[in-house]
């Protein structure tokens, strides 16, 4: 019996080992430098995990290239990258779309108050961004901010070179939860190959 349960046991914690390893990141850094993991956390401005060594490291978003994270569970596969998104300011953002204009999603935590018991309450605020090879800052196209404009007239102003383009943001079907679809019809239709 002590062996019965020994064994069940150590199979156990070998099937949690194996769910919890299932995830691979592989992090390349602009220096060319590459690190793999199964778990980091994103904090205020760098990336920490433990490297396959197992020594812990700590590097800032700004020296990234990219992040690539592919589990067999849809929501573990990502690509991010380090994205200028103003002059001084900069943020690993989620690749949507890959094509001669790229989409980008930026997802920011805020704190908005303080719950029961003192609890904090934070929010979660999503931008999009569009950025081509050749720019060197990204531009916003959409997010929850509506201080920055209307998402139609950011359409508008970025693809004014693609006129099928404009016409379908002139349409009421054009829709704000469509984003990706703009950008790769853009890719397909109007962009410079």
């Amino acid at each position: 019996m002590k062996s019965t349960f020994l064994f069940l046991f150590t199979f156990f914690l070998m099937s949690i080992s194996s769910v919890a390893q299932k995830t691979t990141i592989s992090i390349t850094l602009k220096n060319g430098e590459t690190f793999q993991t199964h778990k980091l956390s994103e904090k205020k401005d760098a990336l920490n995990f433990k490297d396959e060594k197992g020594d812990s490291q700590s590097i800032k978003f700004s020296k990234i290239e990219t992040i690539v994270s592919t589990g067999k569970k849809e929501k573990n596969n990502y690509k991010k990258r380090y994205i200028m998104y103003s002059k001084s300011k900069g943020d690993l953002m989620e690749e949507i779309v890959n094509g001669f204009v790229k989409l980008y999603r930026r997802t920011e935590f805020k704190m908005s108050g303080v719950g029961a018991m003192g609890a904090p309450i934070t929010s979660t605020f999503i931008d999009y961004y569009v950025k081509k090879d050749s720019e060197p800052i990204a531009s916003y196209l959409q997010g929850s901010n509506v201080a920055y404009g209307s998402y139609r007239k950011n359409v508008r102003e970025y693809f004014k070179d693609c006129e099928a383009l404009i016409v379908m943001a002139n349409d009421d079907n054009f829709k704000r939860s469509k984003i990706d679809e703009v950008v790769e019809f853009y890719n397909s239709n109007c962009a410079i190959k």
